[in-house]
């Protein structure tokens, strides 16, 4: 008896204890709201020495500057992504960029059934 009383106390603590680690995400309904935060991430994720994006192109030798349109569904998911100018680098660093970038996430949430449009330039020559 006395063991199953300790394990309901241990389920029930670490239920609680992975429930607060959980972050929550705002809901996002301005297309002003939803960029500042896409913006925001993706300048984090291209700070040395530990984002992201700027790990990944150290890896795998990322050189030049591309300026994307990208498209984010509601769930923080990459709908498109579109190249509209390259400084740089060359044709197979841009489309192996492209890809990672179809593979990116974003931590936000938009309401069902929305999509936001924005231009962001990635600069890679001075790391």
């Amino acid at each position: 008896m006395k063991k199953i009383y300790w394990l309901i106390v241990i389920l029930i603590i670490s239920s609680q204890l992975s429930h607060a680690q959980k972050k929550k995400m705002t809901v996002l309904h301005t297309k002003e709201e939803i960029v500042k935060v896409a913006v925001a991430e993706l300048d984090q994720a291209m700070k040395a020495p530990d984002g992201e994006l700027y790990l990944w192109a150290q890896k795998e030798e990322i050189s030049g500057e591309y300026t994307f349109h990208i498209s984010v569904r509601e769930k923080g998911e990459v709908a498109t992504v579109y190249c509209e100018d390259r400084q740089g680098g060359t044709i197979d660093e841009q489309k192996e960029f492209t890809d990672e970038l179809k593979d990116y996430k974003f931590y936000l949430k938009m309401p069902k059934g929305k999509s936001v449009k924005f231009k962001y330039t990635f600069d890679f020559n001075n790391q």
